[in-house]
């Protein structure tokens, strides 16, 4: 093989594998300020609408907060999210996750903390609205909220229609390492160079023998 061809076979491999490297856009911030606790199980269908920001939605955060502890049978554990292409839950369905909330924050009452539902590599346009619905056959477990209307890209849901005010949640997605973006841009007319010089010597090549 010649040498540019291999040159440039593994500067494709390197900065795809490069660009492929996901990094995680606005993770959940501790909460702060005045901020209330709302039970999930009894809000249902619970859950927010929000703009995607990113080309890919990797996972979904909230804060839980264990709020009812007369729960903790083996069913208490779990909570399921799932993602909606639409500002309702009426919306086709995108992906799910289910995740064991006990294992994250503990079991004891009043305990909190992120937890964060994996949802793979869903692909998203940027600046249309998707909602997610936060699922729990429990009473266990609620989440915060800030009471008030502070994110302008959605809001929240409560038993099945939009509120004016928003839950505390993060949403992760995976977007090009700037870096490597720059050099794919930066290779191309470099390679483009190199292989016509060596299409004009492999010519030259071919006139001289003739």
């Amino acid at each position: 093989m010649p040498r540019f061809l291999v040159i440039f076979s593994f500067w494709v491999i390197a900065t795809c594998h490069s660009i492929g490297a996901a990094r995680e856009v606005g993770p959940l911030a501790p909460p702060t300020g005045s901020l209330g606790q709302v039970q999930i199980a009894v809000m249902q269908p619970f859950g927010q609408s929000f703009t995607a920001t990113s080309a890919t939605i990797t996972s979904i955060a909230l804060q839980f907060v264990n709020m009812n502890m007369d729960f903790e049978m083996a069913q208490d554990l779990f909570v399921d999210l799932r993602l909606y292409d639409g500002a309702d839950f009426s919306a086709p369905l995108l992906a799910t996750s289910r995740v064991n909330v006990d294992s994250i924050i503990g079991s004891t009452r009043s305990l909190e903390g992120p937890v964060y539902f994996p949802l793979g590599n869903v692909s998203a346009s940027v600046g249309s609205i998707y909602s997610f619905e936060v699922q729990t056959a429990t009473a266990r477990y609620g989440v915060y909220w800030p009471g008030t209307d502070t994110y302008d890209g959605g809001s929240a849901i409560f038993f099945g229609a939009p509120i004016d005010a928003d839950l505390h949640f993060a949403v992760m997605g995976a977007v090009p390492e700037p870096i490597a973006a720059s050099l794919m841009l930066l290779g191309v007319p470099v390679l483009a160079t190199v292989i016509r010089r060596r299409r004009r010597q492999w010519n030259e090549l071919k006139l001289s023998r003739g």
